[in-house]
């Protein structure tokens, strides 16, 4: 209609200007276009705000809970045992094939082989020729086999632990059970379906006195376990300073 009206009293024009002036007058913006517009502006900025508010209300919501999670955590790890101290790992008739040292380093798990009973027909004073790493050629006494555990709860992940046999390093998670006397060590490959079970027996932290004086040193620097002898003591690195270690499972 608008456009029939528009076009009243151009009839007597030649066809091809009342044909451009038709054109022309479908090129012009109108009014409720300008308004489309406006409404369209004003929507998004009205919406824009709450969207925003609610935005950061989630990511508020969100650190809160995860502040909540990791202090939940570590309450919960205060009264868990956790995997510091020595393990021994025996063999099917009950005797000693191997102690292990766990220490801490600012969250980060660390597992050392903290003395060997060998057989008759094993090598005196072994070295892990085949590690690709730092750890070449490193006595396997005092060694360190286990490597990056990260703690959650009971529960050790992100691991590796290291065979000083062949020098292949695998995957491992840990977990220490709920009466803390216990630790289940598994290694893989690929996923932990793929790998097998280890359990160790906790040690008292008197037994820290049979340890090499080196491994002592390396793992636990300035501290002397009460119990070591004076000749033992005199060789370590702190002239036989007596420090208690609080912090190692009883």
């Amino acid at each position: 209609m608008t456009l029939y009206r528009a076009t009243q009293g151009r009839e007597q024009l030649p066809r091809g200007h009342r044909l451009r002036a038709m054109v022309g007058l479908l090129l012009v913006k109108r009014p409720y276009y300008r308004g489309t517009t406006s409404i369209l502006a004003v929507s998004r900025h009205c919406r824009g705000r709450p969207a925003l508010r609610a935005k950061l209300a989630i990511l508020i919501l969100a650190a809160v809970a995860a502040l909540s999670s990791a202090s939940a955590l570590h309450a919960q790890q205060l009264t868990e045992p956790p995997v510091e101290g020595l393990w021994q790992k025996e063999n099917e008739a009950g005797k000693p094939i191997c102690w292990f040292l766990f220490v801490e380093h600012e969250g980060i798990y660390e597992g050392a082989i903290a003395k060997m009973f060998p057989r008759p027909q094993d090598e005196l004073n072994p070295v892990c020729s085949k590690c690709v790493d730092d750890r070449r050629n490193a006595p396997v006494l005092g060694i360190s086999f286990i490597r990056n555990m990260k703690r959650r709860g009971l529960r050790y992940e992100g691991g590796d632990i290291l065979d000083p046999r062949d020098g292949t390093v695998y995957h491992a998670v840990m977990s220490v059970s709920p009466d803390g006397q216990r630790l289940t060590v598994r290694g893989y490959l690929g996923i932990p379906l793929l790998g097998m079970d280890e359990v160790w027996t906790r040690l008292p932290e008197s037994a820290i006195a049979n340890l090499d004086p080196i491994v002592i040193a390396k793992y636990l620097p300035g501290v002397t376990p009460a119990g070591l002898d004076a000749s033992t003591a005199s060789r370590l690195p702190n002239n036989g300073i007596r420090i208690r270690k609080p912090t190692l499972p009883r």
